[in-house]
């Protein structure tokens, strides 16, 4: 199993009161499919998937949440976590890669 160290930027909590760590702090652009009143968060979810040598815990890999009824609770203090990286694509580099374009970081 790859993983992949991420610093989460706070939590989004849907509709039915699941939560998620969000890892980037913006949605990720509208896309041609979405309602104009949906969102698409890159995120994991916030119960860790298995521990490693006992005290570590790996998150699920990244993926999309769309969803139009959410709230976000943006945290500065949050410490890197490990998340799962799946072969053949990581949301992780590919959405912040973009968000990084957009913001002209590169």
């Amino acid at each position: 199993m790859k993983t992949r160290t991420v610093k989460p930027c706070g939590y989004l909590i849907i509709n039915n009161f699941e939560t998620f760590l969000l890892l980037s702090p913006e949605p990720v652009v509208r896309d041609s499919w979405q309602d104009n009143g949906t969102y698409r968060f890159v995120c994991t979810p916030a119960e860790p998937l298995e521990y490693l040598e006992g005290t570590t815990p790996v998150y699920d890999y990244a993926r999309h949440v769309v969803t139009n009824s959410f709230a976000i609770e943006y945290r500065a203090d949050m410490t890197p976590i490990d998340i799962r990286i799946l072969t053949d694509i990581d949301l992780t580099v590919t959405e912040f890669k973009e968000t990084e374009k957009e913001l002209n970081y590169e």
